[in-house]
């Protein structure tokens, strides 16, 4: 049995179904899935699955942490009219279902005064598998780089909890903004 031990949101479980009994009259697997959170979809039980099937079935998690959904697999003889005879030793496949990362950018300094500097700081809700988020943002400002200097970057990668601070001049007269795609 092989299996996919981490997905992301919206990915497909892929568990190979094999054996190294050779009973007489063939073999089925029965399959429970197993998970009591309720932000978990996609998942089904089955019945009389065959050597080199494959589970294939789309994860959602919609809450903000992984959560772990099991297969039990049971392999099962059949006798001479096909039916389900004896029961074997079951195995189980466990797969984590990481949420969709989300970000929560607080804003500490929504308006800053010339030579100013920014205070973003980068927060989230999400619990990964892993346990490492990191978010990319890119900063535009309207004004050309003559009226407003500063940090221009168009990609950065930043784990949870930092905080952008960049230091900005205006030059003209009017209030210009600064915008962080993140």
């Amino acid at each position: 049995i092989l299996a996919n031990d981490e997905l992301c949101n919206g990915d497909n479980v892929n568990i190979q179904l094999t054996t190294v009994t050779v009973p007489y009259r063939g073999i089925e697997f029965n399959v429970d899935a197993v998970n009591n959170d309720p932000e978990i979809s996609g998942y089904t039980d089955r019945t009389g699955l065959v050597v080199s099937d494959i589970i294939t079935e789309s994860l959602t998690n919609s809450g903000d942490t992984a959560r772990l959904v099991l297969y039990i697999i049971s392999p099962v003889t059949l006798d001479i009219l096909g039916n389900q005879k004896c029961f074997g030793i079951n195995d189980t496949v466990e797969v984590w279902v990481n949420p969709t990362p989300r970000v929560i950018p607080v804003n500490e300094a929504t308006r800053i005064c010339d030579q100013g500097i920014t205070n973003i700081t980068l927060t989230s809700p999400t619990v990964m598998t892993s346990g490492v988020i990191e978010f990319n943002y890119a900063i535009t400002v309207t004004a050309p780089p003559a009226i407003v200097a500063g940090n221009r970057a168009t990609a950065f990668s930043q784990p949870v909890g930092t905080q952008l601070q960049f230091n900005y001049t205006n030059e003209s007269d009017t209030m210009q903004s600064v915008f962080y795609r993140i």
